[in-house]
């Protein structure tokens, strides 16, 4: 029988040479490695061409001009991308050095124009370097970037990592959120760092994102990840039409999405105000995508294939703008619709996007505003659209929580049109301190002649139809603050206003209001009762105010007082009436302030100009240009106009020089 005998080992010799020769064989590669391991920052940039204001990237040396010179502190500029960016070097890992580093952040405009950017290779040591690192490092104040997508990539940094943005700041004193649209990061991308995200990691000013999605992979040594945003210091972000495959949307320490408005998003991973869907189903037939990424835009963002994720199309900068009449799409509008600001030129307001850009302003002092058609921020066509606060796909409206967020400032004319559905219901005891339709106003606002209709409010804290706070502090705040005005407003039956405190009207304040001619006939609900430990913190057109001297004339509410006062707060009350009884407001039944009757019975309403009956309750027509309802003096000869003078004709009021009394207002003045 023929014995098999094993191969026989080399001899030590030959084993020690092999294993040299595979060393040095490494070792070459390795070198060869790292001198293809170039930084970008010794590359030498190229200055793309400008046109129209907008510098055209085409090429890597064009993006790292442009990186540069946004780091060098021309923070505002604008670019967009003509070709996809390659930044390996043909295949070797290139280390970049980021668009917009501290403190030169980046709060102008990028456009991919659906181009992407590959090869984006940030080594970093965890625990030692890269704080916050991604495309774009850090963005602030206004800053846009839509269209863009990173591709086969590899970020890894200390502290907060993503591909798009790694912080969101505000360089700006109550700046404006960023925007980021149409933006993604595939399958081939790798994150890691101590908070990771697909599109923004964290940031301290919160962030408008929509029409995005991430496929990628994340590793996060603290365990905070999120496909869209990780880890926010800041509330309100909103999140809409966006999937995730592999990763949650958000990071929430306790599993809440109180910090975030949720619109039409989708993850394989489970969350609340997210719709959870397998991978299978993402990315199966057509028809099965159709069926179940409900809401997204399938005809002019998302484009759809057999076996593979949602892609983006390129998205246009005016897309979900909306045109006069159209649902709002939950985007801010970069302008007006036309005018300067001016007395004489106000600013134009057509549509939802441009409302909402005046709500985020945050520059409206001196300046002057005026609706020109109907608002529509909902659908509203079913009569339970609202679902009582449980309609998750609803466009969710702003709030703002403490005296140093956005507040308006300037002069704002509604001209008789309405706003129709506005919402807004995040977790009681966590956000909505201040919400309305203005969240917050301070020191010389005017706001005039708007209705608020088909609405559901619901906040923390401070909640009225048409303003949620007046503030004494923040922007424009002064020793001796003016007044806001508000005049000619309504909310009507067809609005549920629910908080801590609430106001058909306003809800509260630390700065007195003047307000007239205005109405509520809407649903109030109240979590905190008055010091008697009966009567809940509700009232038809000012709620709970801490300051002293505010006034309230030619108004009426049902169902409600017209006022409560607390602290040193008090209010001058004249010509209102409610069929709650209260001091200095005139009683009335709903009955006796209903149709024709209401003439009758209301007579210090101006029936000629401002008010006009109905089948229900009064209705406003609209407060005239000019109108004062404490200070108009009149004219002479003029029939009495129902309001107080301000001041008398002329005088001192002693013996030798007494007061003038020339006009009806000036008589009403001496009476009073």
């Amino acid at each position: 029988m023929k014995t098999s005998t094993a191969s026989p080992l080399p001899s030590a010799p030959r084993q020690s040479k092999q294993i040299s020769l595979f060393l040095l064989a490494l070792l070459i590669f390795t070198v060869s490695i790292c001198l293809r391991m170039v930084s970008w920052a010794d590359i030498v940039s190229e200055q793309p061409a400008l046109r129209d204001g907008i510098y055209e990237i085409s090429k890597p040396a064009h993006l790292a001009w442009f990186r540069d010179t946004v780091n060098g502190g021309n923070i505002n500029i604008s670019a967009k991308l003509m070709n996809d960016i390659d930044l390996s070097e043909n295949g070797a890992a290139s280390e970049w050095l980021p668009i917009g580093q501290k403190p030169n952040i980046f709060n102008g405009t990028f456009d991919g124009q659906g181009h992407t950017v590959s090869g984006l290779y940030y080594g970093k040591t965890p625990g030692r370097d890269g704080w916050r690192s991604a495309l774009f490092p850090m963005i602030g104040s206004g800053a846009v970037i839509r269209n863009v997508g990173v591709v086969k990539s590899y970020l890894s940094g200390f502290g907060n990592v993503a591909a798009i943005v790694g912080w969101s700041r505000d360089n700006l004193e109550n700046g404006e959120s960023p925007t980021l649209t149409g933006c993604y990061a595939d399958e081939t991308v790798i994150i890691k760092g101590m908070r990771t995200a697909g599109i923004v990691a964290a940031g301290s000013l919160v962030v408008n994102i929509s029409n995005c999605y991430f496929t990628g992979k994340m590793e996060a040594t603290e365990k905070v990840l999120g496909a869209m945003t990780a880890f926010f210091w800041s509330w309100g972000i909103s999140i809409s039409n966006c999937y995730a495959a592999g990763s949650p949307i958000y990071y929430s320490e306790d599993g809440s999405s109180a910090n975030f408005v949720l619109k039409n998003c989708y993850s394989t991973v489970e969350q609340a105000g997210v719709t959870k869907l397998s991978a299978e189903d993402m990315r199966g037939s057509v028809e099965k995508q159709k069926s179940v990424f409900k809401g997204f835009d399938l005809v002019s963002v998302w484009s759809l294939t057999d076996g593979c994720y949602p892609a983006l199309r390129v998205i246009p900068a005016n897309y979900g703008l909306g045109a006069v009449g159209e649902v709002w799409s939950g985007n801010i509008a970069k302008e007006y619709a036309g005018g300067d600001g001016t007395k004489s030129t106000p600013y134009l307001i057509e549509t939802a996007a441009q409302l909402a850009k005046l709500i985020k302003d945050t520059d409206t002092v001196g300046k002057y505003y005026k609706l020109t058609a109907d608002i529509l921020l909902n659908d509203t066509t079913d009569v339970n659209w609202h679902q009582n606060g449980n309609n998750t796909g609803a466009n969710v409206w702003f709030s703002v929580n403490d005296d140093n967020h956005t507040q308006f400032n300037g002069y704002f004319e509604g001209d008789g049109h309405i706003v129709s559905g506005i919402y807004y219901n995040n977790a009681p005891g966590k956000d909505g301190y201040r919400s309305g339709l203005f969240p917050m106003i301070g020191q010389g606002a005017v706001i005039r002649n708007v209705g608020v209709v088909n609405s559901y409010v619901s906040g923390f804290a401070n909640v009225g139809a048409i303003v949620g706070w007046s503030n004494v502090n923040g922007s424009n705040s002064s020793e001796n603050p003016v007044n806001p005005v508000i005049s000619g407003c309504y909310a009507d039956d067809t609005v549920i206003i629910k908080g801590m405190r609430v106001g058909g009207i306003v809800g509260a304040g630390s700065l007195s209001v003047d307000i007239d001619n205005c109405y509520f006939t809407g649903s109030l609900s109240a979590t905190e009762l008055d010091s008697d430990g009966k009567t809940p913190m509700a009232a038809g057109i000012a709620c709970f105010f801490w300051a002293p001297g505010n006034s309230i004339a030619n108004s009426y509410t049902v169902d409600y007082p017209i006022y409560t006062i607390s602290g040193t707060a008090n209010f001058s009350i004249r010509d209102c009436y409610s069929n709650v009884e209260q001091s200095n407001v005139r009683v009335r039944t709903k009955a006796q302030m209903t149709g024709e009757a209401a003439k009758d019975n209301m007579p210090a309403f101006d029936w000629d100009i401002i008010w006009k009956t109905s089948s229900k309750t009064p209705l406003l027509i609209k407060v005239p240009e000019g109108y004062q309802a404490n200070g108009y003096n009149g004219k002479v000869g003029e029939i009495w106009s129902g309001q107080v003078a301000s001041s008398y004709a002329g005088g001192d009021g002693s013996k030798n020089n007494p007061y003038l009394i020339s006009t009806g207002e000036q008589l009403a003045k001496f009476v009073t």
